[in-house]
């Protein structure tokens, strides 16, 4: 990718990936208050939302991009457990982290 294709891509990624966080995060809130289990469920589902708005952007790019949606999934859900219910931390720092060193090293 060029400079002009990689802040295009960008843009993308930003409109695929904002609304998926927000659903994660909002759905991750109202499970995490009832129960622990539902919470590692809800960041599975919140993961693969999140992945599936994702690939949208990605297939177009990389040939293994139905991957990154199991990817998301199991992300999320393992973010949490290993941060034990820290919504924002597992969801914003832990997942961004991984995300970001992800597609450096695989869109090069």
């Amino acid at each position: 990718m060029d400079g002009i294709e990689r802040v295009q891509f960008f843009f993308k990624w930003m409109l695929a990936s904002v609304p998926g966080v927000v659903i994660g995060a909002v759905s991750l809130l109202v499970f995490i208050e009832i129960d622990f289990g539902y919470a590692l469920v809800a960041a599975g589902v919140s993961g693969g939302v999140l992945g599936a708005l994702q690939w949208l952007v990605l297939r177009r790019e990389v040939s293994w991009a139905g991957w990154w949606v199991l990817g998301n999934i199991a992300v999320w859900a393992a973010a949490l457990a290993a941060l034990g219910g820290d919504v924002w931390l597992s969801g914003w720092l832990f997942e961004g982290f991984a995300t970001g060193i992800a597609l450096s090293l695989l869109l090069d």
